[in-house]
């Protein structure tokens, strides 16, 4: 299973994620509503975003399939030319990795939200190889492909999203924006 997860302390701005979801869950308490409600939906665009840019949009594309020749070409015999150049994308009939993270109803998409915690992924098989690289079935090496990368005007926006949500929460709880930190 792969899974996007906010989390942990490093210099690219995680451990202030960290920060305001600590400071997030204590204003709201159960935090449900918004990873339901905001986050969810936001990564299912960013996760469409992702496969229509061919990874462009989360900052840098992925790499193509020319370093696999061999793969390159069974995958242009049997999905023509254009699919073959579409890296990470298969037929509609038999493609699982990219349904799985833009379709809510795909049976192999994760979310799991609790009151302080959600993870959002995929449990198609060979996602983790996907990310990380390595020989695919023709014996060539292939680079992993950051399928969930996200830039840092990405991450902000998502951030902005959130912080409205608990505005409007702390709002319907009929206290002022002003007072949210007196809250803490």
């Amino acid at each position: 299973m792969i899974r996007i997860t906010i989390g942990g302390n490093d210099a690219s701005g995680v451990a202030s994620m960290d920060r305001f979801l600590g400071v997030a869950h204590e204003v709201v308490g159960d935090m449900r509503g918004i990873w339901a409600e905001v986050v969810r939906p936001f990564m299912l665009e960013h996760m469409d975003a992702q496969f229509n840019t061919l990874g462009k949009h989360g900052g840098s594309p992925w790499a193509s399939l020319d370093g696999e020749p061999i793969y390159r070409a069974y995958k242009a015999r049997l999905l023509g030319e254009s699919l073959a150049a579409k890296v990470l994308w298969w037929s509609a009939d038999r493609e699982q990795l990219r349904p799985s993270l833009v379709s809510p109803t795909h049976g192999s998409q994760v979310f799991n939200a609790d009151r302080k915690a959600m993870f959002f992924g995929t449990k198609v098989p060979h996602a983790g190889d996907l990310i990380a690289g390595g020989v695919g079935p023709f014996g060539e090496p292939f680079p992993g492909r950051a399928i969930f990368a996200m830039t840092g005007a990405q991450r902000k926006g998502l951030v902005t999203l959130m912080q409205r949500a608990i505005v409007q929460r702390v709002e319907a709880r009929g206290f002022a924006r002003a007072d949210m930190r007196d809250q803490l």
